[in-house]
């Protein structure tokens, strides 16, 4: 199970690092779209629509890295107070009932949107360069995936540490990230 975790671990981090380097594409396409707007007085057609791509790829690609790394939003003012064992119970259950069925249905859907946006050659339909959406269907497909399996590797992780000695968790224990 710790080979499971570690490597879907492995893959959220790898995924942050290309979120990285999007980011900076994203700020390059920003530059180049301020200079050619204020100073040449001449916009591009492709700016708004490659931002909005790129903005949605990076959103959803990084979810799965602050999950692993708990930066995400939570409600700590009531976990604070539960028992360590119970709130990992909590997040199982959590994960389990609502987080996991629901993620692997947008997983499920936004591969097949991906696909299908391939197959038919679908363009954005409201845009003067109507560029083609499956690169953007595709990337949020891949955040979305890699967001299923980090909250499986969550909930497997949370019940470790409740099926387990507080001591014999080990390296499967959700991070001890004092906000979360």
């Amino acid at each position: 199970m710790k080979q499971i975790v570690d490597v879907i671990d492995w893959t959220s981090a790898a995924l942050a690092r290309i979120v990285m380097a999007v980011v900076v594409v994203l700020v390059a396409v920003m530059i180049f779209e301020v200079i050619m707007r204020r100073f040449l007085n001449a916009p591009t057609v492709w700016a708004f629509d490659l931002s909005y791509m790129l903005n949605g790829c990076i959103f959803i690609g990084a979810s799965s890295y602050a999950l692993m790394k708990n930066e995400h939003v939570r409600v700590t003012f009531l976990s604070q107070n539960i028992p360590a064992r119970a709130r990992h119970l909590i997040d199982a259950a959590f994960y389990i009932l609502l987080l996991l069925p629901a993620l692997g249905f947008l997983a499920h859907a936004s591969v097949g949107q991906a696909v299908d946006a391939y197959v038919e050659g679908t363009v954005e339909r409201v845009s003067v360069w109507a560029p083609p959406l499956w690169p953007f269907y595709a990337g949020i497909a891949v955040g979305v995936c890699s967001l299923w399996l980090q909250v499986l590797a969550e909930t497997l992780k949370a019940l470790a540490a409740v099926w387990s000695e507080p001591s014999a968790a080990g390296a499967l224990t959700p991070s001890s990230n004092p906000r979360g």
